[in-house]
């Protein structure tokens, strides 16, 4: 008889890990450790815990085994796997082992789809925003081992800007499935919304416009009902419980924009029956189901009382009343706070929205969605309160003056406020997600077309660049600026492109540009003017200490500072400062970034900012890995203008031409659309001797070593004792010894033991 080979998964684990770097893993996944904390002999290293904020170091991290533990807390401690997995990174920690079997050539024991796997992808839904922007996906899993009925599981992943996934959505807008072409669908076409993407799917393939929520019954959200206005929807829940449900839940919910609402209830596919179960059937087609349709009721609320929590109260209008109940009053429940509050919906609700994190109302001023800092929401409430007061004349008995004049008190209007917090709340991660999409003061430009449309409420936009946007205007003063400052054929048209792309909210090229020259030279000024035509809501100058090295934390207020920029321009003037290159990936990298304001609660958005570093000397790079080096870019600003030269009015006049200096940066955005950055070769070869520079170890090699011959070698000892010499001769930062042996083994040069350490193939000249 055939027995089963046993499967040594420790020495699978093992295998994958020594092949990795885990100290340059663990940071790539997220794990912040201090760029100052060095492993102790055992391989442990400080690092800041995974689970909670700490100001200082509260946790270590294994560097040899992977290990991790969090100081002070039980059941901490996990493996290096589980670890990715906690990071987001990866959904658990089999995807984590296959995914790092991959990427180090170890064979993974069980091949995947074999009948030995524990699961089956099944199906793939991407989500996209209503743009086109995949923002998500849902893959569906067969359960191999599970009885039918119990065998489905699913996952969720985004986008990690950088061609991966990270699993999990914590923080993503989550828009209904088929989004586009629900929103590009003519409006006489019926809308299907069903329970789960594989009945969306079995209806879209039948020639139906269909949607549903991610994440099954029960999720539907209230913002939705916006995307179904003056729309024939049509519900087909499924006929279990839950499903049943559901379907009510959410015709409540569209029901108030919707041209009509019908719940289908197909019965005859029997209990945890759906329309791909229906249709299954091959008397039932997609004619038939329209039959069905046509002949269906109109639904309607039963009664307020029984209307479910999630009814949407966004954008309320006049008739909204099913909603929202008119309590007069002259009866006791019309004098009450909650009265009060939702009297204020009813006037109001489609012009304010209240973002809890930031404890902060917005109000819509026609233009875009602006933070309340000047109280003219509580003058909205003494609107409401002067309403009150017309009411209270029609009947005017002495308990409704009583309520009017107490509404009419400070408390009266803060408790009403602070009611209706809770019926229009918006969260940071909704405001401004279009990345193509910039608001000026005449309109929206679509940064993709070049072309410009109405404000809209529904886009949630907060930011307002103060420049009109008007394709048609001039810039030829600026043109003539640029061409001045970057005579290098093809310069002058690729900074053009930069700063298209920094328009946007889009961080797909991942890097930090390095505007460097010795002064005079135009660099502060095109940055200067560029940041004043976009306006301080998109872009922001970073504190001079931002993306060099320092000793202690950064306080997270410094990142919330990005939330919702395009553009951040960093100054730095001091010569040999080190280059924070932990921060610059992290910052460059598109994924989450966690912060908080002062007095506020900490939130995580998507960064949309572009880093721009001005300096006079280029920093010192102590990473020779291609992690950090493919992300800089180093433009050199080789012009040097004598004061005769120099026009100190020369900003003001660029300044006036404001309008043409946007078209002409709009422009640059739809060529970057279209053909990328295209990088010229002379920022290449500026970014390769630079690169060549900062090789330090490279540059001793080159001075004192001889190389290649199997014949070469030198105790390691003696070598470390050359460098130190030769860089206090001439005048470079020395390393470790630990650095300098990783670095020579990176350069292929072998370590053996004889009688000592020696390295092979190099020998001092």
């Amino acid at each position: 008889m055939k027995t089963a080979t046993k499967i040594d998964w420790k020495a699978f684990r093992a295998d994958i890990l020594n092949r990795l770097n885990l100290h340059e893993e663990a940071i790539s996944l997220g794990l912040r450790i201090p760029e100052k904390s060095r492993p102790n002999s055992e391989g442990w290293i400080q690092c800041h815990a995974v689970s909670r904020e700490d100001q200082n170091p509260s946790a270590s991290f294994n560097v040899k085994s992977g290990g991790y533990h969090e100081y002070n807390v039980a059941d901490s401690g996990c493996d290096f796997f589980e670890l990715s997995v906690r990071l987001g990174r990866f959904s658990d920690w089999k995807d984590a082992q296959r995914h790092y079997a991959q990427v180090t050539g170890v064979t993974h024991p069980i091949k995947q789809g074999s009948s030995l796997s524990s699961r089956v992808q099944e199906a793939t839904y991407p989500y996209h925003d209503d743009q086109g922007i995949l923002l998500f996906e849902v893959l569906r899993y067969r359960l191999v081992d599970k009885p039918p009925g119990n065998n489905k599981e699913f996952k969720q992943r985004r986008p990690d800007g950088k061609g991966g996934w990270i699993w999990g959505t914590k923080g993503i807008r989550k828009p209904p499935y088929r989004l586009p072409e629900l929103l590009n669908s003519s409006i006489d076409q019926p809308v299907f919304i069903a329970e789960g993407e594989k009945d969306v799917d079995t209806l879209t393939n039948a020639g139906f416009v269909a949607t549903t929520n991610a994440q099954g019954a029960g999720q539907w959200r209230k913002d939705y009902a916006r995307y179904f206005k003056n729309r024939h929807v049509v519900i087909l829940p499924d006929q279990d419980t839950d499903g049943l449900k559901h379907g009510e839940n959410v015709a409540a919910n569209v029901f108030p924009k919707a041209a009509s609402v019908k719940v289908i209830h197909l019965t005859e596919v029997g209990h945890k029956g759906d329309v791909t179960d229906w249709f299954e059937s091959e008397e039932n087609t997609p004619e038939r189901l329209m039959e069905i349709v046509k002949a269906g009721e109109c639904w309607k609320p039963e009664a307020v009382a029984t209307l479910p929590p999630e009814a949407d109260i966004h954008f309320l209008d006049s008739k909204s009343d099913s909603i929202l109940p008119d309590c007069p009053v002259a009866s006791d429940k019309g004098r009450t706070e909650l009265a009060n509050s939702r009297r204020f919906l009813r006037l109001f609700g489609d012009r304010c929205l209240y973002c809890h994190p930031w404890k902060k109302w917005l109000i819509w001023n026609q233009v875009r969605w602006e933070i309340d800092r000047s109280g003219a929401i509580r003058q909205l409430a003494k609107e409401m309160i002067d309403q009150l007061w017309h009411e209270v004349a029609d009947c005017p008995d002495e308990d409704s003056i009583k309520f009017a004049r107490d509404s009419a008190k400070n408390s009266g209007i803060t408790a009403l406020l602070k009611l209706a917090e809770s019926e229009v709340p918006i969260m940071p991660t909704d405001l401004d997600q279009n990345e193509w999409l910039l608001n000026c003061p005449n309109g929206t430009v679509d940064l993709r077309t070049g072309k410009l449309r109405e404000h809209r409420k529904e886009d949630y936009i907060t930011k307002l660049c103060p420049t009109n946007f008007n394709p048609e205007s001039e810039s030829y003063l600026w043109d003539q600026f640029l061409e001045q400052i970057f005579p290098d054929e093809g310069l002058a048209d690729f900074v053009q492109r930069l700063f298209g792309y920094t328009l946007t909210g889009s961080t797909v090229e991942h890097v930090l540009p390095i505007f460097w020259g010795k002064g005079a030279n135009g660099k502060s000024t095109v940055l200067e003017v560029l940041m004043s035509v976009i306006g301080s809501d998109y872009a922001s100058k970073a504190p001079q200490t931002m993306l060099v090295a320092s000793n202690g934390d950064r306080h997270p207020t410094e990142l919330a500072d990005l939330f919702g920029k395009r553009l951040v321009v960093c100054t730095e003037t001091e010569e040999s400062r080190k280059l924070n290159e932990a921060l610059v990936k992290e910052l460059t990298g598109g994924d989450k970034i966690r912060a908080r304001k002062m007095r506020e609660d900490f939130w995580e958005f998507l960064p949309t900012h572009k880093l721009i570093l001005c300096t006079n000397h280029k920093p010192v790079v102590a990473g020779t890995d291609n992690g950090i080096w493919r992300r800089l870019l180093l433009i050199p600003f080789s012009q040097t203008f004598s004061p005769d030269q120099q026009d100190k009015k020369l900003k003001e006049k660029l300044l006036a031409l404001s309008e043409g200096i946007l078209a002409w940066a709009v422009l640059g955005c739809v060529d970057w659309v279209n053909g990328g950055l295209q990088i010229p070769q002379l920022i290449d070869s500026a970014t390769n001797e630079y690169r060549s520079d900062e090789d330090v170890l490279g540059q001793f090699i080159d001075d004192k070593c001889l190389t290649g011959a199997i014949a070469y070698k030198i105790k390691a000892g003696q070598l470390f004792k050359a460098f130190e010499e030769w860089c206090e001769e001439s005048g470079q930062q020395t390393s470790t010894q630990k650095k300098f042996g990783q670095r020579l083994a990176e350069m292929g040069f072998q370590k053996t033991r004889s009688n000592g350490w020696w390295y092979q193939s190099i020998a001092l000249r």
